[in-house]
């Protein structure tokens, strides 16, 4: 870390490293985690209402695991584009 003063500017600079974030919290922002996540909770909760009084297991965990992996990518496609 540097810092460069002077009597005739009062500017001061100084190196300073950016934070380090992790990769999964990179990628939670990416993709909108908590909005995917409720975007799958209601797809569950939908699932299962409509199934009736027997819920088929497997394919609810197809179910959100396919609607996570479209939210997900939904979302990196709309940061790409704003950006």
């Amino acid at each position: 870390m540097s810092i460069v003063s002077s009597s005739t500017n009062n500017a001061v600079s100084r190196d300073v490293a950016p934070p380090r974030r992790g990769w999964f919290r990179i990628y939670a922002d990416l993709t909108k985690a908590r909005l995917s996540a409720l975007v799958v909770l209601s797809t569950a909760v939908g699932f299962i209402v409509a199934g009736g009084s027997i819920v088929d297991w497997p394919r609810l965990v197809l179910t959100a695991l396919g609607t996570t992996l479209a939210a997900a990518s939904a979302s990196m496609i709309n940061q790409l584009m704003e950006r």
